[in-house]
């Protein structure tokens, strides 16, 4: 079922893995039960008494909440937008004095709500097993205990090898409910399993399953639900300019090119906006990029792809769209680019700035300096910023080490240890712990170092 997706920034803690999902489930129960649920504040045009499908809460490295993602089967009344605040502030303020006691924890807003997103066209497919059994009122978090398990467990999806892909497979896990009966559950998945192999996905399921739910059990085949969600209106190619004139002229044309990222067979394959600066930055051979907008209503055979979440520097999962069919030259145009100016190409900007903010492993600045110096080349960018925002991240990153109360110094051991002229405790692997700024400064200047370039880093 679509779902529209609603973002409100916040602050606060929720704890780990099992707290921070009984916690969700609390406030998914108050939203849709409470004397101030989301249907109580009538702001959703819907006879359904319940607009809520679920809650999810965006978190950094260290746990810290910094969003509230609610996500509705229909769409806010326009002009409701402080009044859907004001709900989630009322219930996030019951539900953490509740769970927590009148602790100092939880989660509050901490602004307006972003401008709404656009319904969610993730497509996965769905896969029912009826099941019998009686169920507490923490099915909710059951249902994610068992996606946990089905991910990553001893006995997970990807262990019984009846996917055709290397990359996610489950997207989440739900439950259908009659009382406190449990009816069935659903497996939204991204890829179709193979076929012949529904046995062994019944087999993965109860396997998992008896390790969540108590007195639950499989009572038939498993039913394919077929796909939910629709296809974006409107893809994106990334290709080399010096493709551009066959491109228009015949179309793009299925092939495995030097561009093809973990796969062998034929396909064009497509980005949404969101994952274009993530594409741009992976992709290795794309030496004068174009952008090329795709309207998917005159592709055929169009369908959603692998779902990667392989790059620590990239916040959250990024996908693909592919076909085997040519995509014909009149669902085909290239974007013109404003420096930045138009949303789609801020967008592009913003999403490859987060992402740089996130890569400290060489091999990832490398990724997205790529990423930034194509923008440049497109004119997204202006002339020498990609090379700029390399060096202030660089600068960040020795600020963020150096001026900690504890700070490690790592030197080069090939040095002997009584030529590199600091207190250092020969027994240490040449670290040694300097808490005073002067003391690392003096210690810094004495190492034999040269200044960084983006050479460094394998870019141009």
């Amino acid at each position: 079922m679509k779902t529209y997706k609603y973002r409100f920034p916040a602050y606060g803690q929720i704890g780990d893995n099992d707290e921070a999902f009984a916690y969700k489930e609390l406030l998914e129960k108050n939203l849709t039960q409470s004397p101030d649920c989301l249907g109580s504040w009538c702001i959703f045009p819907s006879e359904n008494p319940n607009p809520l499908d679920r809650v999810s809460f965006d978190m950094d490295e260290k746990g810290n909440v910094n969003a509230v993602n609610l996500y509705t089967y229909t769409e806010l009344w326009e002009g409701r937008e402080d009044d859907l605040k004001s709900c989630l502030e009322k219930n996030l303020a019951s539900t953490s004095q509740v769970y927590w006691q009148e602790a100092p924890n939880g989660v509050v807003v901490t602004g307006d709500m972003e401008k709404p997103m656009e319904k969610s066209n993730t497509q996965t497919y769905v896969y029912r097993f009826p099941v019998s059994g009686d169920v507490d009122e923490q099915r909710t978090f059951a249902a994610y205990e068992l996606g946990k398990k089905l991910k990553n467990g001893p006995d997970c999806l990807a262990a019984y090898c009846i996917f055709p892909t290397d990359s996610d497979i489950l997207d989440h896990v739900s439950v259908e409910i009659d009382g406190n009966n449990l009816t069935a559950i659903d497996l939204h998945t991204y890829t179709e399993v193979w076929e012949g192999g529904e046995d062994d996905l019944r087999d993965c399921v109860a396997a998992n399953m008896s390790e969540v739910f108590n007195n639950v059990e499989i009572t038939g085949p498993v039913q394919c639900m077929g796909l939910e969600g629709e296809l974006p209106k409107t893809l994106y190619h990334i290709a080399d300019r010096k493709d551009l004139d066959s491109i228009m002229e015949k179309g793009l044309i299925p092939a495995t090119g030097s561009n093809n990222y973990k796969n062998m067979e034929d396909h064009v394959y497509l980005s949404t906006e969101k994952d274009l600066a993530p594409w741009l930055a992976i992709l290795k051979h794309v030496d004068n990029p174009v952008i090329l907008e795709v309207q998917t209503d005159k592709v055929k055979g169009l369908e959603q792809g692998r779902v990667f979440n392989d790059r620590k520097y990239i916040p959250d999962k990024y996908t693909e769209y592919r076909t085997k069919e040519v995509i014909p030259a009149s669902a085909v145009k290239e974007t013109r680019h404003t420096r930045g100016v138009t949303e789609f190409d801020a967008g592009l900007v913003t999403r490859m700035s987060d992402m740089l903010d996130n890569a400290y492993d060489p091999a990832d600045i490398a990724e997205v300096g790529a990423g930034l110096q194509r923008l440049e080349h497109m004119g997204i960018l202006n002339e020498h910023v990609a090379e700029s925002m390399l060096a202030s991240h660089q600068a960040d990153m020795h600020t963020e080490s150096s001026f900690s109360s504890t700070t490690v110094v790592i030197v080069d051991e090939s040095i002997p240890y009584e030529d590199e002229g600091l207190p250092w405790d020969p027994e240490d692997n040449g670290r040694d712990v300097v808490t005073e700024e002067d003391d690392f400064t003096k210690a810094v200047e004495s190492l034999p170092c040269t200044q960084m370039t983006l050479a460094d880093y394998g870019i141009k």
